[in-house]
C-alpha cells in the first residue's frame, strides 16, 4: 500500500514539476541577464556625469576649500594611466569608512554619488554645531 501510494505521488508530481519548468523556460521578460535594467519607456542620459578632468578638478576644489577637512592623494593609476585619487575626510580619530567608486568602469552613478555626499558631509562639517571634525571618517575612492 505504501509503495502504491508513493508511486502515486510521484507520477503527479512530474507533470506538475515539467509544467513549472517549461513556464519558467517559455516566460518573456524585458530584463537581460546582466543588465541594462532598463525598459523602452525609460531614458537615462548619462550626458551629465563629470569627465575624469571634471572630477580632478572638483575634487582638488573641494580639499582646496575644506580648511584641511578634506585631504586628496593619488593612491595609484588606472589601466588608462589615470591617477586613482582617495579623499579622506573627517576625523582620524573615528573609526573609518571606506567608499569605493566605479569598481566596476560602467557604473558612473557611483562616482557622482560619492562625489555629493563628500560635498555634503564636507558643508555639515563645516557649519554644524561643535567641533567641525566630529563627523564620521571616511575614505572615498572615485572611479
Amino acid at each position: 500500500m505504501k509503495l502504491k501510494l508513493k508511486l502515486c505521488i510521484v507520477m503527479m508530481a512530474i507533470p506538475a514539476l515539467l509544467g513549472l519548468l517549461a513556464s519558467m523556460v517559455l516566460a518573456k521578460t524585458d530584463i537581460v541577464p546582466g543588465g541594462p535594467w532598463l525598459t523602452d519607456n525609460q531614458h537615462v542620459s548619462l550626458e551629465r556625469l563629470s569627465s575624469y578632468p571634471e572630477l580632478v578638478m572638483q575634487l582638488q576644489q573641494i580639499e582646496k576649500t575644506s580648511k584641511g577637512l578634506v585631504q586628496l592623494e593619488v593612491i595609484g593609476t588606472s589601466n588608462q594611466g589615470r591617477d586613482i585619487y582617495l579623499a579622506k575626510a573627517g576625523n582620524p580619530q573615528n573609526p573609518a569608512v571606506m567608499i569605493i567608486t566605479q569598481q566596476h568602469g560602467n557604473e558612473p552613478m557611483t562616482t557622482e554619488a560619492a562625489l555629493q555626499l563628500l560635498k555634503i558631509s564636507l558643508h555639515r562639517q563645516q557649519t554644524g554645531p561643535g567641533n567641525p571634525r566630529q563627523a564620521l571618517r571616511a575614505g572615498y575612492r572615485p572611479g
